[in-house]
């Protein structure tokens, strides 16, 4: 049997496993133990076998067997799978559910012949093409008197899938927010944006009071604090200093990834992805052709799907791949 027959008939009997719901080692035989298994709905300190016990638990725990994969535009490529399911299945509730995934798989195979998972990820169909919301959270001490700042949050309040937020204006002068508002718009976004002037090394306070009301016990961490798991946090600040003042040895003496630490460990704690931050150097002499061209840079930045370091090394793996196998035939 040629290697794409067997890696097709291992599909269709992997997903029959799915259908009946077997138990869970019916699925470690063909899972590497170091697996990774990019699903859903696990906790991001699992790894492994640990991680898939974990998902397959919630599986189990919440749907009736039978439940239904039909598998279809089944691609293979040298210890890679990608292929299209229509999931359908009754949960034990009595509703019924229905979703197009796309799966990615990576294996290897084993010395009998037999495949052996080594990365496991499902996206939904639907997912891809539904468009990004963001979520910009501007803490300005006074957009009015802002010569970069205002230009960004105008450029962004008339972007397309952006929804924009002046905290300063909002919160008044006692920076009083209000809880249920705040945090349905963060659910509703699947972006979230910080975007301030660096004020020593920090954001102006009136983005502290926001996150201090907002990110609360509960909702952001704590027992039941997973809300914002799975969105994205990214910061856009402007600072005064040049840009090789921000190393070792430069008079800030740290890079701005090291300053900006507070909010990566905020995003980590609350289980979101932190992405990749624009910073614009030199504030204090740019001029207005330099702000101006900023602003071009702001829209695609923040609009960028591969800041999510999962996506563009997907994609990366994709054209290594792609590569490896067009020398390979050229050889």
């Amino acid at each position: 049997m040629s290697n794409e027959a067997v890696m097709k008939t291992f599909i269709a009997d992997w997903f029959q496993r799915f259908d009946r719901l077997d138990p869970p080692e019916a699925f470690l035989k063909d899972l590497d133990r170091n697996v990774e298994w990019d699903m859903p709905n696990v906790s991001p300190s699992l790894h492994g076998h640990d991680r898939f016990l974990d998902w397959y638990a919630g599986v189990l725990e919440s749907f009736e067997a039978p439940t239904e994969h039909h598998v279809s535009k089944i691609a293979l490529d040298s210890g890679t799978a990608e292929f299209e399911v229509l999931f359908r299945a009754r949960l034990k509730d009595g509703s019924s559910v229905e979703a197009r995934v796309r799966e990615q798989w990576r294996y290897i195979l084993r010395p009998e012949g037999q495949p052996l998972i080594t990365h496991y990820s499902a996206t939904s169909i639907e997912e891809e093409t539904k468009k990004m919301k963001t979520l910009v959270l501007t803490a300005h001490p006074d957009l009015t008197k802002s010569q970069i700042n205002r230009q960004w949050f105008d450029a962004l309040t008339a972007a397309q899938d952006v929804t924009t937020r002046d905290l300063t204006a909002i919160g008044g002068p006692a920076m009083k927010f209000d809880l249920e508002t705040e945090q349905a718009l963060l659910l509703s976004h699947e972006r979230i944006v910080f975007q301030f002037p660096f004020y020593w090394y920090s954001a102006p306070p009136v983005l502290k009071a926001w996150m201090d009301q907002t990110l609360s016990y509960g909702f952001a961490y704590g027992p039941g604090g997973d809300k914002l798991k799975g969105r994205e946090l990214l910061v856009l600040v402007s600072t005064g200093g040049p840009a090789d003042s921000y190393h070792a040895g430069g008079y800030n003496n740290f890079s701005m990834d090291e300053l900006l630490k507070p909010f990566q460990q905020t995003a980590l704690l609350a289980g979101m992805t932190y992405l990749r931050p624009y910073v614009f150097y030199g504030m204090a002499v740019a001029d207005t052709k330099r702000i101006e061209a900023s602003i071009p840079e702001v829209l695609s930045h923040i609009a960028n799907t591969e800041l999510d370091p999962k996506v563009k090394l997907s994609r990366l793996l994709k054209e290594i791949e792609a590569a490896s196998g067009k020398m390979g035939t050229a050889a």
